[in-house]
């Protein structure tokens, strides 16, 4: 049982009760960012960077051939 000068339930905020809402508002946060930005920036961001990332036809500079293509090709000969 309480005495007179304590009550079960703290007055004010708490450090515990601050952390859970900040934590849960920083998620929502990042949640409506993540939505916004997918679809702010959807419209073919990612084939642009696709036709950039490898030099053209006339470029010295190419990527090398992957070995694994080689041992799959060798595969399917004999």
């Amino acid at each position: 049982m309480p005495t007179d000068g304590e009550s079960t339930q703290p007055q004010g905020y708490t450090r515990r009760g601050f952390l859970g809402k900040f934590s849960l508002g920083l998620a929502a946060i990042a949640g409506v960012g993540l939505l916004l930005r997918n679809s702010l920036f959807s419209g073919g961001g990612e084939e642009q960077h696709h036709a950039s990332e490898f030099p053209g036809e006339d470029s010295i500079f190419h990527p090398r051939r992957d070995p694994r293509l080689d041992a799959v090709e060798r595969r399917r000969k004999t």
